[in-house]
């Protein structure tokens, strides 16, 4: 299993339980083993974005995954890319979950140090991928982004 950066203010999915729910690392810590000759196991402090203030919990590193491992499967099974027209893709019946996922871009973002729209565009198309829609209007410089000619 290929390993990814824990730092604080990044997002992981849960690999059981609330698998689409994207969760900010809040800490991280080696814990020692119980059997003599086991190597330490990294356990993470994670929240979930959604509901704001939900309660912080402790995870083994191994029952998570990185954000871009899962981001653009979850967006594109919820449908929410915005329309052409500029329509927001923000649905009514699980806002709450959009929005968990535009915060997790913003935090990443910010801890990554790369403008919101540029991570969004990673996540949700890949590298040198042409988008087919626009970034949601929540981020960051998404009205100055390029529209995707049709």
């Amino acid at each position: 299993r290929a390993r990814f950066s824990t730092k604080n203010g990044l997002c992981v999915y849960r690999r059981m339980g609330d698998v689409d729910m994207p969760h900010e690392i809040v800490d991280h810590r080696l814990v020692e083993q119980a059997v003599h000759g086991q190597n330490s196991m990294k356990m993470l402090m994670i929240r979930p974005l959604d509901p704001p203030g939900a309660r912080q919990f402790e995870v083994p590193y191994v029952e998570t995954v990185p954000l871009n491992d899962r981001f653009k499967e979850v967006w594109c099974n919820k449908g929410w890319d915005p329309g052409p027209d500029g329509s927001t893709g923000r649905p009514h019946s699980n806002a709450g979950l959009y929005d968990a996922h535009v915060t997790a871009v913003k935090l990443q973002a910010r801890t990554a140090k790369q403008p919101e729209v540029a991570l969004f565009h990673q996540l949700r198309w890949g590298h040198n991928v042409l988008a087919l829609s626009p970034p949601p209007p929540e981020l960051e410089g998404a009205g100055d982004a390029l529209l995707p000619i049709a």
